[in-house]
Parts: structure tokens; sequence; C-alpha cells
């Protein structure tokens, strides 16, 4: 201790250091500066050396806020069907009271309505085969990329749009012949007419 006295008081800054310091604050100084270059010279760099510490608190932390806000989410989607549920409860028979008075203010099932609704189906599933069957045609004059991958994408794009128009028209005319059909039946069997409208 003595001798590190020494030393700081024969440098030319340790009378500098002694006046602003103090006695002990600047004794404390010159050790460290005398002993920082030794250590940091043996000391070696690891670049990798915090890089799993780092990876592993990342890895809790994310857990953490995934498992609080996820927690979070399902509360509030808790709370919220628990309210449309008591919510649901109390509306059901206001909807079913309206279901009833629409029910009983619609217009009876007929022969001739059966047929006018079958009339407008037949006409757009005509409208709907004459739209698919020029489709057909213009895919069929149509020039395919040479390209292999823009060909394939051109045939999926053309046998997409070809299943939707035939599923377009297969439902109207299904929908054509299951109102002729009730046509025939209301006008055999008037009596089912009012079981029909009890079950619709």
């Amino acid at each position: 201790m003595a001798r590190e006295r020494q030393t700081l008081s024969n440098n030319k800054y340790g009378g500098l250091l002694r006046s602003l310091l103090g006695e002990p604050s600047a004794l404390l100084l010159a050790l460290c500066l005398a002993s920082g270059p030794a250590q940091a010279a043996d000391a070696t760099y690891n670049a990798s050396a915090g890089s799993e510490t780092l990876k592993n608190v990342v890895g809790v932390l994310y857990i953490v806020l995934l498992t609080f806000f996820a927690g979070r989410l399902f509360l509030r989607r808790v709370k919220r069907s628990k309210s449309q549920r008591v919510y649901g409860r109390k509306e059901r028979s206001k909807a079913l009271e309206l279901l009833d008075k629409a029910t009983e203010r619609a217009n009876p099932t007929s022969p001739l309505s059966s047929f006018a609704g079958a009339a407008q189906a037949g006409a757009l599933c005509f409208v709907l085969y004459l739209f698919t069957t020029r489709l057909d045609g213009t895919f069929e004059n149509a020039q395919l990329p040479s390209n292999f991958t823009a060909r394939n994408i051109t045939l999926t794009v053309q046998t997409i749009v070809r299943a939707v128009s035939y599923l377009f028209t297969f439902i109207a005319g299904v929908n054509t012949v299951g109102l002729l059909g009730l046509t025939v039946q209301l006008v055999l069997y008037p009596e089912k007419a009012e079981d029909f409208d009890k079950h619709s």
C-alpha cells in the first residue's frame, strides 16, 4: 500500500488526482489503472457466449407473453359467449312469435304459384345452359400457352369456371323439376297444400 502511494506521489499527475479525488479515491483509481491493461490482455472475447442465454430468456418471455394474451382472449370469449347465451334465451321467444306471424301472413301454396316458380327456375336454367355452352366454345377455341406451368394454370382455371357454371345450371334445373313436381302434386291432391303450408 505504501509502495503504491509512493508511485502515485512520484507520478506527475499524482498531486492533481489527490487534490481532486482525495487520498483514498486517488489510490483506488491508480490501482485500477495499473491493473486494467493486464486483465484486458488476458481476456479473450467469445461472441457466442451469451447467445444461448439470450435465446433461453427470449423463449421464456415469449411463452409467458403468449400464455398471458391467450388467457385474456379465452376469458373474453367465455364472457362473450355467456352474454350471448343469455341474450339468445331472452330473444328466442320473440323470434318465434315473429316467425309465426310471418307464416300466417304468407300466401298459401297453390298450383299456380308453384308453376310460376318452376317457370322462373326453368328460364334461369335455360339462360345458364346457353351461357355454359358458349363458355365451353370459348375455352375450346382459346390458344393454350406454350409454357408448362402457364398451361397447367390455364387448364385449372378453365376447369374451375366450367364446373361452377355447370353446377349453377344443374341446381336451376333440379329446382325446376322439383317445382314442376310440386305443381303436379298440388293439382292432383289439393288437400296436401294445407299440410305443405304447415310444414314449410
